[in-house]
């Protein structure tokens, strides 16, 4: 076995000073400095670029927006058209009629849910609660928000073809609509501990400053019985 060669200080202090020293790997050096060169421009870029990708995150929600106010109402309609009439529907139609059949279900039992007292608990709540509250809203959104897909992605595609696994329509209907109601939901007290009542604040403010001027004119009338 080879001994293993001890390095000297005098080879120590020719490498410090530049002398004598062995060319490393150019394509390898070139190659992680065009990486690191690429990653700071890339990073100097995002403020030029990252306002595209917003005006484009907000046309594709315009888009699907607009998606089911106009043209799925439409298809739902055409497609309980051949419900109707006994004719057989195509994947697609059958995937409308559930996203309608599924929409007009969650405005229903909305509907049936007291929003006013939900508004008012919440908004009795103190400053440091709503923050609490908000905080852990917004954690369940994102939550709701990246399981709900892959549960909507299920639905349509249980709706278009049969099922090879455990399961099917019905029950990937069910598991859709608890979703939507419980994201709805998540939504609704996340918008009112955010923002509150502008009525219910101009009418706070009204009574507050009505107050000073309401108890001085009390204070008059009882110095005017008293003379």
């Amino acid at each position: 076995m080879a001994a293993r060669r001890r390095p000297k200080i005098r080879g120590f202090l020719a490498a410090e000073l530049g002398w004598n020293v062995a060319e490393p790997n150019e394509e390898a050096s070139e190659a992680n400095l065009e990486l690191r060169r690429e990653g700071i421009y890339n990073f100097l870029q995002i403020p030029w670029n990252i306002e595209p990708l917003m005006w484009f995150g907000y046309l594709v929600c315009v888009d699907t927006f607009i998606h089911h106010v106009t043209l799925l109402p439409l298809r739902f309609m055409m497609a309980v058209f051949s419900v109707v009439r006994w004719r057989p529907l195509s994947p697609l139609q059958r995937q409308d009629l559930t996203k309608g059949v599924l929409i007009l279900l969650v405005v229903y039992l909305l509907h049936k849910l007291d929003m006013s007292q939900a508004y008012h608990n919440v908004r009795n709540q103190s400053v440091m609660k709503l923050y609490v509250v908000f905080n852990v809203l917004e954690s369940f959104d994102k939550l709701c928000t990246s399981f709900g897909h892959d549960i909507l992605e299920s639905l349509y595609s249980s709706t278009r073809r049969t099922r090879r696994w455990r399961g099917g329509s019905l029950p990937d209907f069910f598991i859709a609509l608890v979703y939507i109601i419980l994201h709805t939901l998540v939504l609704f007290y996340q918008a009112r501990s955010l923002r509150p009542d502008p009525l219910l604040r101009s009418h706070t403010i009204s009574r507050r400053s009505a107050a000073p001027a309401v108890a001085g004119g009390r204070s008059q009338r009882g110095n005017q019985l008293a003379q």
